[in-house]
């Protein structure tokens, strides 16, 4: 293949004076808390009146729709998904909706308050899958936003197209991407357990459609890299609670990839239906390894006081405190629970915390809580609690369950239930529950899915004055999303908030990616982020009430092809590509650039390395071309563009080109 033109050389250029060749070598049941004497719940919960601070507005914007499950499929009265993204990269929300029975949707932000759904005219209505959960993720780092859909007859991988083709298309990959969708799916949610740069999956599983105990099992799936994806299930194989059965083997609900032990890696807390099945709530450490189908994971819920055998079902996380580590609640069929990080336990402050409620007030009702939300939803910097609730069968339970809002009380201890007049108290059957800021003032906005009936978009309409920030992160060295890296804002007060970016959350759906602080009276604040790849990165001074999106520090190097999808003919041809290198830290960066081809027949190309020299914040782009002639075997080729220090690389990006064969070509024409 022929070497690329020389260029100049000054700092910052890119020369390629030698191809070097490199051949390729071919339990028992866990505990349950006791029950409360109903005067001590009273008394615990006083009805505490609030002004209204949601406002309905779902038919307004135009999200008028139900949910619905008509199917053959065995009702077990859940199984709805939502998730908040910006799919499109204009700059707003919109948001993803499943459906168990017919299409799903997807609402594209008109940014006038309205929405529009678009789901089938851009590929993502997955019809007729039996919809559960969604979970959003850049799982190809390709810089746009990605559809896990959790389904209940086959699982579906949507890859968005935009940053390919330019338009924001979805693209069915599930066939050949090693995801194997088995049935009764009911959420996901992408983590990075071996911290290669690329999310992982993990599905989880509800009761079987044999409804067989132990018929079913969640799924733990490595990302590749390349588009594929490893079942490596088996790393959390085990019977540590000695119950008989696969520790893998629970009703699950929802699974949440969370650095509990603040040691720089994504553990596993899973929220296990624990009544109808042996196995409760469990909690896997990650102990880490060298091969990700090897990796450690150790089970600990036991040693944790974590192993509640409950019908968990929605879980929400945050530091409710503001002492620096994750707390936890998770929803239930009788009161739900708060977990409080005690540096070596999880202690359960339900009952202190002002947060217990087994019944519907009034009523021998068990309360049904299903999605919840750590959110600061007044921007006081302290973060409330709202929660889902709702009926599992109308037959059953006559007393309507209203959904829950709790507000913090600022003294890191206890929440008051501010639910009535707040407008978050809708009766309907409420499961999932996500928050997103659509209409970019600042606060963040709720969705509800209510089974089988419609579905409710609650604007925050929170009196302005408050101050407040919205981060958004992309990785360079991490994934592209940032999932899994904590952030700290500290206000010129001295007060510390933190946040973890999480994909998938709630139940069966996602909130907004950013991670959302607010400031109350302070107009700017200092922020510190730890990367998934360890990097910390701190800005000072920044000012108050703006999404910023954040870079993560380290060089950056973009390839991008002339076309999308690039054919190649037979007889060859020369095509081009752009690289763009970008030094994202706050030093000059000397390094070295260099591509490399690899494709059918064992063939490998190196083309460089280039010396680069980038100042602080130095960006460089070149378009360079590649000659690609008639005897190059027919076939997939991969271009990698990489920079660090020949021949190791920091950072690299990937695209794909096809030489035709001759009876291909002949036979398209």
């Amino acid at each position: 293949m022929r070497g690329l033109a020389p260029v100049s050389s000054q700092p910052g250029s890119l020369i390629f004076p030698l191809e070097i060749m490199i051949p390729v070598p071919a339990r028992s049941f866990a505990r349950r808390r006791p029950t409360l004497p109903v005067a001590l719940v009273v008394f615990l919960l006083p009805a505490v009146a609030s002004a209204q601070i949601f406002t309905d507005v779902t038919q307004a914007a135009g999200v008028n729709v139900a949910h619905r499950h008509t199917s053959s499929t065995p009702d077990f009265k859940f199984g709805t998904g939502a998730a908040w993204f910006d799919y499109d990269g204009d700059g707003d929300l919109d948001l993803y909706m499943t459906q168990r029975s017919g299409a799903n949707h997807l609402f594209r932000n008109n940014g006038d308050g309205t929405f529009t759904d678009v789901a089938a005219e851009v590929g993502a209505a997955d019809a007729d899958r039996d919809g559960a959960g969604v979970a959003v993720a850049d799982y190809d780092n390709d810089g746009d936003p990605d559809l896990f859909l959790a389904n209940s007859l086959e699982d579906t991988l949507l890859r968005n197209e935009r940053m390919e083709t330019g338009i924001a298309t979805f693209t069915d990959v599930t066939a050949g991407s090693g995801i194997t969708g088995d049935g009764r799916a009911t959420s996901a949610s992408w983590g990075d357990y071996d911290g290669d740069g690329f999310l992982d999956l993990y599905v989880a599983h509800h009761i079987p459609l044999t409804a067989a105990l132990d018929g079913t099992q969640d799924k733990l799936y490595h990302n590749n890299g390349d588009g594929t994806f490893t079942d490596v299930s088996h790393l959390l194989a085990g019977d540590v609670d000695g119950s008989g059965y696969d520790d893998r083997e629970g009703f699950g609900f929802i699974a949440a990839w969370t650095d509990f032990d603040d040691d720089g890696d994504p553990d596993l807390f899973l929220m296990n239906d624990c009544p109808f099945h042996p196995e409760g709530n469990k909690l896997w450490r990650n102990d880490g390894g060298t091969d990700p189908t090897t990796w450690t994971f150790t089970e600990i819920s036991a040693a944790w006081n974590a192993d509640t055998c409950s019908n968990a079902m929605g879980i929400a996380w945050g530091d409710y405190n503001r002492d620096g580590r994750w707390d936890y609640y998770f929803t239930n069929i009788g009161s739900a629970y708060l977990l409080r990080h005690d540096e070596t336990t999880f202690t359960d402050v339900t009952v202190e915390a002002g947060l217990f409620e087994d019944k519907v007030p009034g009523t021998d009702d068990d309360r049904v809580t299903w999605g919840a939300i750590f959110f600061d939803y007044d921007l006081d910097m302290w973060q409330d609690l709202v929660v889902a609730a709702g009926v599992i069968s109308k037959s059953s339970q006559t007393n309507p369950q209203p959904n829950m809002l709790y507000h913090n009380d600022g003294n890191g201890l206890t929440f008051s239930n501010v639910s009535t007049g707040s407008g978050v108290e809708d009766v309907r059957r409420s499961r999932t529950i996500v928050m997103g800021d659509y209409d970019q003032d600042g606060d963040p906005d709720l969705f509800y899915v209510n089974y089988q009936e419609p579905v409710v978009l609650l604007r925050n309409d929170h009196p302005p004055g408050s101050h407040w920030l919205q981060i958004t992160l992309e990785g360079t060295a991490s994934n592209r999303d940032g999932v899994g890296a904590r952030l700290a804002v500290t206000t010129p007060d001295g007060i510390t908030q933190h946040w973890e970016t999480r994909s998938g959350s709630s139940l069966g759906g996602g909130d907004d990616l950013a991670a959302y602080f607010g400031l109350a009276t302070n107009t700017s604040a200092d922020i510190s982020i730890t990367w998934p790849s360890g990097i910390h990165q701190t800005l000072t001074g920044v000012t108050a009430d703006q999404r910023l999106h954040i870079v993560e520090e380290g060089l950056h190097v973009v390839a991008t092809p002339e076309q999308v999808p690039l054919v190649i003919p037979p007889e060859g041809t020369t095509f081009s590509y752009t690289v763009s290198l970008t030094n994202h830290t706050g030093t000059t960066r000397d390094v070295d650039f260099w591509t490399h081809i690899t494709g059918p027949d064992g063939i490998s190309l190196v083309r460089g390395p280039v010396p680069v020299s980038l100042a602080p914040g130095a960006s460089l782009s070149k378009t360079l071309s590649q000659k690609v002639p008639a005897s190059a075997p027919a076939g997939i080729y991969t271009l990698t563009a990489k920079t660090g220090t020949f021949p190791i690389a920091e950072q690299t990006d990937t695209f794909t080109f096809t030489k035709e064969a001759a009876s291909t070509a002949a036979a398209r024409r």
